[in-house]
């Protein structure tokens, strides 16, 4: 169970972040992509202590503070969704928290535009439309030298990265909306090919799959929406929640790494004597390695989690909901070295 538990976990911090800037399923769609390393951050503050409670602002308190470049890292999530069986949810949350907490799974929220907003936007009393990039980062423990999973791999370890950067093709550019009190919801409906860990080492496998619109090594998430709350200074979010779709059929097609969060056996070594065949150990043993990668597909089919959204409108339920409770925290961002 511990095995292929974990992955979910895994899995809804993806989502996660994915849903910092995301939609409303109701609205109009935008997925432009945005070039990773086309800008260079300067005096974004540093990692916000995990200690520090978010203050709750007072009206307008963010306005000022909410600017071009700001970053914000994905630091917890409360797994409420799938809920079943019973005590999933409290299984799920006790495994994934120290990939997150030692810098292997990283996800950002970077602002790239503040506009004002006239009419109130979607939701009649919204004053400031923001354009973020969300997606997959990695990090650098020293500056100007691409950090190694080998440096975090220890568990409980807690490094803090000097600087952030997204990695290229895993990101999305989202629009959300804020309010004079500074929360905020996503609008439109949102995407995203996710992939967590740096680009030659993932901590999920996959060979991706062109009919579903993913490649190798990500995780397609799909109805993403979120809603929160910045705090007075820019340097936190809280009080947030967020949804999203995995498609059953994308499920099938990808792997999760069995001892994780320990990787010290980390391998790639694919054996398709087997045959490979997706939602079975055969697709992971032929496109990972065999013994040490877990189906998600097949374990979340054997536990009966229920297919419980429509990723695609469909008209019937096609995919595994992921949503949750997150926060969120600023960090120092720049581009990839």
């Amino acid at each position: 169970m511990r095995v292929s538990g974990r992955w979910i976990g895994v899995f809804v911090a993806m989502a996660t972040v994915a849903m910092l800037g995301c939609p409303s399923p109701s609205d109009d769609k935008d997925t432009t992509v945005t070039d990773p390393g086309t800008e260079v951050v300067a005096d974004v503050p540093a990692e916000v202590p995990a200690d520090v409670v978010p203050d709750v602002p007072s009206t307008g308190a963010c306005l000022s503070c909410l600017t071009p470049g700001l970053a914000m890292r994905f630091s917890k999530l409360n797994v409420l969704e799938p809920s079943e069986p019973m005590g999933l949810p409290e299984f799920l949350n006790a495994i994934w928290a120290p990939d997150i907490d030692d810098s292997r799974l990283n996800v950002v929220l970077r602002i790239d535009k503040v506009e004002d907003i006239t009419g109130g936007g979607t939701t009649g009393d919204a004053v400031k439309k923001l354009t973020v990039t969300v997606g997959s980062a990695w990090h650098e423990l020293t500056a100007g030298v691409p950090s190694t999973v080998d440096q975090v791999i220890e568990v409980g370890g807690k490094k803090t990265p000097v600087e952030y950067y997204f990695l290229e093709g895993a990101v999305n550019q989202f629009t959300i909306e804020l309010k004079a009190d500074c929360t905020f919801k996503s609008v439109g409906e949102a995407n995203l090919k996710f992939h967590p860990g740096p680009m030659d080492h993932g901590l999920i496998c996959s060979g991706g799959d062109a009919g579903l619109g993913f490649a190798a090594d990500q995780v397609p998430m799909d109805k993403l929406e979120a809603d929160g709350r910045f705090n007075g200074t820019c340097t936190a979010i809280s009080d947030a929640y967020l949804r999203g779709c995995i498609a059953k059929e994308a499920a099938c097609r990808i792997c999760s790494f069995g001892p994780a969060p320990d990787y010290s056996l980390w391998k790639i070594q694919k054996d398709t004597s087997g045959g490979d065949v997706p939602c079975e150990p055969s697709y992971c043993a032929a496109h990972c390695a065999k013994g040490l990668w877990v189906n998600f597909g097949g374990f979340v089919r054997d536990l009966g989690v229920p297919l419980a959204c429509d990723y695609n409108e469909s008209g019937t339920n096609n995919g595994y909901l992921i949503a949750g409770d997150w926060e969120a925290k600023a960090v120092p961002f720049g581009t990839a070295p």
